[in-house]
C-alpha cells in the first residue's frame, strides 16, 4: 500500500512510534477516511509488516458503526481464497477504539488503475473481474454479501510468482444472512452503499439484499474497467439514483469499439434491473466471462470454492446465493441436490456411500476374475499330456537333466508359423555336437511311425536312471 498524504477527518487514535499490544510498532498511515484510519506497522519480535485498521474516536460515538467494523473482521476471517484481504487479529486500544490487523499489500486499487491507464483490454479486465468473483463467490456460499464491491475496494498486487492478484477489501458493509441484530444494523429504509455501484433493489433496501446485488456491481466494475466510465454517473446522489432505477445503461461498445459483443451481452445482462433476469450466482458470471479471460480455468476454481464453503457451512438459504445452481459434476450435483432437499444423507455421507459402494463392487469384481485364472491354470496343469511327443513340453529349463545324459537339452515347442513341431530324441540316441555356424544339419535319426492300433496296455517304462528326473 503507498504512503497516503491524506487530510484525516478526526484524531487518529495512534501516531508513528506506537507500539501495540506490545508487538505492533506504528510506522506510517496508508489511508484514512470518515469512520477509520489504516496505518503500516511491524511487529516487533517478528520483523513482519501488518496493516492495522482502526476507527476515528469521532466513528465510536454510533454504536452501529463500532458493531459493523468488528463484523468486517469476522466475516473476513471466514474466507480463505487468496483474493481476500486476510485478517489475523483484533484487539481495543487502551482507550476503546477497536482495531484489527491486516496482511500488509503492495500496490493500489483498480480505480487509480483505471484513472491512469483508462480502459484496459478486455482479457485484462476480465481476469480482474474473475479473481475478485472468486472472493465474492467464497463469501456468498458463506451467507456474507458484500454491499460495497467497487473499484476502490479491489486492491491490485503482486502473488509470489509475479502474476496480477486481485484483493477483494473492506467487507465493513458486508450483510450475514440471518445474523444477530441484523435489523438493528441495517433498517429496511436505510441506503448502505456506493450509489454509482449500488443495485435498484439496493437503493429501495439494503437489508433486503442478497448475492445478486454484489453480481450487478461486479458488472459495474466491469463496465468501467473497459470503458473507463461508469454507466450510471451523475453529479447528485438523487440523480444517480433516478438512473439506476429507471435509465438503461450505454452499451459498452458505443463508448469502446473494442468490447466484443458477447462480452457486452454479459456486462449488461448483470445490469438488468429484474434480480431475475441478472446471473442468479457468480459462478454462472464466471462460467460466461472466462472464454473472455486471459487463463483458463477461472470457472471450474470459482465453483469449487462455492461448494466447498457452501458444504463446510450448510444453510437453508444456499438457493438464494446460487448455491443450488452451481455448474458441478453430475456425481457432485446429486450430492448438493440430495443436501438441499433436506434428503437423510448430507453431501459428505452421501459421497462417502457412492465411493465405498464403487469400491467395493471392483474388489468383487477382481476376486472373481483372480479365483477364474486359477482355476484354469489349475485344471491345465493336471491335465494328462496323451501325446508322448509334447509331454517333454511341461519340463523347465531348471528341470534335471534328460535320461539321455547331461548333454541333453530340453525341448521347446516352436510357434505354428516357425517351424514344424520339434520331436525329442530318445535316450538311446546321444546328441551331436554343434557342426559350427552355417553347418548344414545332419539328420541323425527318424523317428518311427506311430501305431495306428490302440495297444491294450501302456508300454512297460523305461528303465529308471540312478538319479530321477520325472516331472
Amino acid at each position: 500500500m503507498p504512503d497516503a498524504t491524506l487530510d484525516i477527518v478526526g484524531s487518529p487514535p495512534v501516531q508513528p512510534g506506537d507500539v501495540l499490544g506490545g508487538k505492533y510498532r506504528v510506522e506510517r498511515v496508508l489511508g484514512a477516511g470518515g469512520m477509520g484510519v489504516v496505518v503500516a506497522a511491524r511487529h516487533v519480535d517478528l520483523g513482519h509488516r501488518f496493516a492495522l485498521k482502526f476507527m476515528l474516536r469521532e466513528a465510536m460515538t454510533d454504536p452501529a458503526a463500532t458493531e459493523r467494523f468488528m463484523r468486517e473482521a469476522r466475516a473476513a476471517v471466514q474466507l480463505q481464497s487468496p483474493h481476500t484481504a486476510r485478517v489475523s487479529d483484533v484487539g481495543r486500544l487502551s482507550s476503546g477504539e477497536p482495531y484489527m490487523v491486516m496482511e500488509y499489500l503492495e500496490g493500489r486499487d483498480l480505480d487509480a488503475v483505471v484513472v491512469q491507464h483508462g480502459p484496459l483490454a478486455p482479457p485484462v479486465a476480465v481476469e480482474y473481474v474473475l479473481q475478485a468473483s472468486e472472493a465474492i463467490a467464497e463469501a456468498h456460499a458463506l451467507g456474507i454479501v458484500h454491499r460495497d464491491v467497487k473499484l476502490k475496494n479491489l486492491f491490485l498486487t503482486r502473488a509470489v510468482d509475479g502474476r496480477d492478484l486481485v484483493k477483494v477489501l473492506d467487507f465493513g458493509l458486508a450483510k450475514t444472512v440471518g445474523s444477530a441484530g441484523e435489523v438493528s444494523l441495517t433498517q429496511t429504509s436505510a441506503v448502505f452503499g456506493s450509489p454509482q455501484y449500488m443495485s435498484p433493489e439496493q437503493m429501495k433496501s439494503a437489508k433486503d439484499v442478497d448475492g445478486r446485488a454484489d453480481i450487478w456491481a461486479l458488472g459495474v466494475c466491469l463496465y468501467e474497467l473497459l470503458t473507463a466510465r461508469l454507466p450510471f454517473d451523475g453529479s447528485t446522489m438523487p440523480e444517480i439514483c433516478a438512473m439506476v432505477l429507471k435509465d438503461e445503461p450505454a452499451p459498452p461498445s458505443t463508448v469502446v469499439d473494442t468490447v466484443p459483443p458477447d462480452l457486452e451481452a454479459i456486462v449488461l445482462r448483470c445490469l438488468e434491473k429484474d434480480p431475475e433476469r441478472r446471473f442468479q450466482s457468480v459462478a454462472d458470471l464466471a462460467h460466461a466471462l472466462e472464454p473472455f479471460g486471459a487463463r483458463s480455468g477461472s470457472s471450474a476454481r470459482i465453483r469449487n470454492v462455492a461448494a466447498a464453503a457452501a458444504r463446510a457451512t450448510p444453510r437453508d438459504d444456499a438457493t438464494r446465493f446460487g448455491v443450488a445452481d452451481l455448474p458441478v459434476e453430475p456425481d457432485e450435483a446429486k450430492t448438493v441436490n440430495a443436501w438441499q432437499s433436506g434428503g437423510a444423507h448430507g453431501p459428505k455421507e452421501t459421497r462417502t456411500r457412492v465411493v465405498m459402494s464403487a469400491a467395493l463392487g471392483v474388489s468383487v469384481a477382481a476376486i472373481i476374475l483372480l479365483a477364474t485364472t486359477l482355476a484354469v491354470f489349475i485344471v491345465r496343469l493336471r491335465r494328462p499330456s496323451t501325446d508322448p511327443v509334447a509331454a517333454p513340453m511341461l519340463q523347465s529349463a531348471d528341470a534335471p537333466a534328460a535320461p539321455g545324459g547331461a548333454g541333453t537339452s530340453p525341448v521347446i515347442a516352436p510357434s505354428p508359423a516357425d517351424a514344424p513341431v520339434a520331436v525329442a530324441r530318445p535316450p538311446s540316441i546321444p546328441v551331436l555336437p554343434d557342426a559350427g555356424a552355417g553347418a548344414a544339419p545332419t539328420p541323425t535319426w527318424t523317428p518311427p511311425p506311430r501305431k495306428t492300433s490302440t495297444p491294450s496296455r501302456p508300454p512297460p517304462p523305461p528303465p529308471k536312471p540312478a538319479a530321477s528326473n520325472r516331472l
